[in-house]
């Protein structure tokens, strides 16, 4: 947002943190009212919006939306999301915020597939069609203004292939070609227009798998795959690099990161450095100099684990 990565939240934390790539600097913003995991964030209009998630010790999700500016420093309330919401996707189209909703109840087993949309200008929100699929803890981006929700654990216990997506304008959900793999807890993020999904997991397995959706051809492609199968994980794009953070391989908590260019066309993991953060995900495209405490959140991030990453590799032309 505005050029500048934040990192919020965490298990029973409400710290946010703003790292600059041009400057290579961490500093400290204001504290979220509450702490919360689990939660799905966007960014519009240089403001940061952060909705739903578990917090402290709750049996439920919460409702609450939360809106940070950063030219003042200030969080402030907004109209709460009409029903409890957790374990789903966030995407800003057009100044809106469409968050899907997976879990709302008192175990994030169950899933649902409730979606709504969030308009700041008259602080409201509107209920839309539901989710074709259930999509619980899946990947999503914004590609050409329509939101792309895959995989996620659904109803069945070794993920789902499904992928919906959104059109805004036709106020409908399309059903695309379903992924090579099913799997939940990947990473997702949108590179040159196409949605990448990195590892993840097919019932207690995990993957290494990474495959990537043209929405002009309507077809999923097979990647160079990660050099350590994880689920639990999460990702971003930040300078034309997609990176993959921590997890877990099933024996232990994962530290490292995966980066993957295209034109590369192969992963590298990153080495130890210093800097700390306390987080529950990557709210913005990228991946900074620090580490980080890793616990859920709308990108499939399970359980919590220390994360090291180093500078971004750029690699050369």
């Amino acid at each position: 947002m505005n050029g500048i990565l934040y990192v919020l939240g965490g298990f029973q934390a409400s710290s946010v943190e703003a790292y600059d790539p041009a400057t290579h600097t961490w500093t400290k913003a204001t504290p979220m009212p509450n702490d919360r995991r689990i939660s799905e964030a966007a960014a519009i209009d240089g403001k940061l919006y952060v909705v739903g998630g578990w917090g402290g010790g709750s049996c439920c999700p919460n409702n609450n939306l939360w809106v940070y500016d950063p030219r003042t420093k200030v969080w402030t309330a907004r109209a709460p999301l009409p029903i409890l919401s957790a374990c789903g996707a966030a995407g800003a189209i057009a100044g809106k915020l469409y968050v899907t909703t997976a879990c709302n109840g008192y175990s994030e087993i169950r899933p649902f597939s409730f979606f709504h949309v969030y308009d700041p200008l008259t602080n409201g929100w509107t209920r839309l069609p539901d989710v074709p699929h259930l999509h619980s803890y899946p990947v999503a981006g914004v590609i050409e203004g329509k939101l792309y929700v895959a995989g996620g654990s659904g109803s069945s216990t070794l993920g789902g292939s499904e992928l919906d997506v959104y059109d805004p304008v036709t106020n409908t959900w399309v059903a695309k070609a379903p992924m090579l793999t099913a799997r939940f807890q990947a990473a997702g993020a949108v590179l040159d227009g196409m949605l990448y999904v990195a590892g993840g997991a097919s019932g207690t397995r995990k993957l290494a798998v990474v495959e990537a959706y043209d929405p002009v051809t309507d077809t999923w492609t097979s990647k160079s795959p990660l050099s350590i199968a994880r689920s639990g994980t999460t990702g971003a794009v930040v300078n034309g690099t997609f990176y993959v953070v921590g997890g877990s391989d099933g024996a232990r908590d994962l530290a490292s990161m995966e980066a993957y260019h295209p034109r590369e066309l192969a992963w590298t993991i990153s080495k130890p450095s210093v800097a700390t953060v306390s987080a529950t995900g990557l709210v913005t495209a990228g991946a900074v100099p620090g580490t980080t405490r890793i616990t859920v959140t709308s990108g499939g991030v399970t359980g919590h684990a220390t994360l090291t990453v180093v500078a971004p590799h750029i690699p050369a032309r």
